[in-house]
């Protein structure tokens, strides 16, 4: 979110937390009981929380709220990599030595690792051998859209939770209450959204890249014009909103278009896992829309 998105917004953040209210609850419980598990996979799709959720835990961890502090963290460490980086045993060291100093004003140091999937197998390893003696006071949440992108032994050593799509009222109510934001936009924004928070607030705090993206996205489905996406190509970010505004226009009318989702989630799954062409793929799929 831009510099000028963020001072636009009105109103104040929840001290819960939208959709995962269970979850804080549960966290602030096992964190004042000092039963927090040495590490955590938080996984689910993309912008539905994830990170924020750990960022919010890491505050109250530091600061006993659930709100977000402008006080820097002083007790926790985030890991996060650019596009198309990797996370490399370097980084493990890092978090190895990190984990290894007593923590001054918490009784936990965190560390908080997004995209996750960016490890490599040598730092995976790595933070294998940290997870198997873990120093009492330290906590590593790792983010990943789905947790088979790491090792099964990496795995079995971290408590995993799911964070799922909310819905659309939720996200409604919470654009309208405490963003200030219009009841019509906040209608509209939600419907668009497909249940993903961050991706709302980003609709809804007008983001020229996303607005662009989502007309471009209407043009490239309603006038099988396939030159949207091929100056999308080689910009992973503006390609994957492209392709979320198609699964969203889409979604309007299920029954008509499920051939056309079957096979945009088919192929959206195989640019994301494999080295496919990716403008043979998606041009397929918009010429079959």
């Amino acid at each position: 979110m831009s510099t000028s998105a963020r001072s636009s917004i009105k109103g104040k953040t929840s001290a819960g937390f939208l959709g995962y209210d269970w979850l804080v609850k549960l966290f602030v419980g096992l964190a004042n009981r000092r039963e927090l598990s040495h590490g955590y996979i938080f996984f689910g799709e993309h912008s539905v929380g994830k990170f924020t959720f750990a960022s919010r835990l890491a505050d109250y961890l530091e600061f006993g709220s659930f709100e977000p502090s402008r006080t820097p963290r002083s007790e926790s460490m985030v890991i996060n990599p650019g596009a198309g980086e990797s996370i490399g045993i370097d980084e493990v060291r890092d978090i190895k030595y990190f984990l290894s100093q007593q923590p001054a004003a918490s009784n936990y140091r965190t560390v908080i690792i997004d995209d996750a999937e960016a490890l490599t197998d040598q730092a995976q390893n790595a933070l294998l051998k940290i997870s198997e003696e873990p120093p009492p006071h330290g906590l590593v949440i790792l983010i990943v859209s789905n947790p088979d992108s790491l090792t099964s032994t990496l795995q079995s050593r971290f408590q995993k939770v799911y964070f799922q799509r909310l819905s659309t009222s939720e996200i409604e109510q919470y654009l309208h209450s405490s963003y200030g934001v219009d009841a019509k936009t906040a209608k509209d924004v939600a419907g668009r959204s497909f249940g993903l928070m961050g991706r709302a607030l980003a609709l809804a705090l007008g983001e020229a890249g996303l607005k662009s993206a989502h007309k471009s996205a209407l043009e490239a489905i309603r006038g099988k014009d396939s030159r949207a996406l091929r100056e999308a190509l080689d910009e992973p970010q503006r390609l994957e909103a492209i392709v979320r505004e198609m699964i969203a226009e889409l979604y309007k009318d299920p029954e008509r278009n499920v051939l056309g989702l079957r096979e945009l989630l088919r192929r959206s799954t195989l640019n994301a896992s494999l080295n496919t062409n990716k403008r043979l793929q998606l041009e397929t799929v918009l010429w079959t829309i």
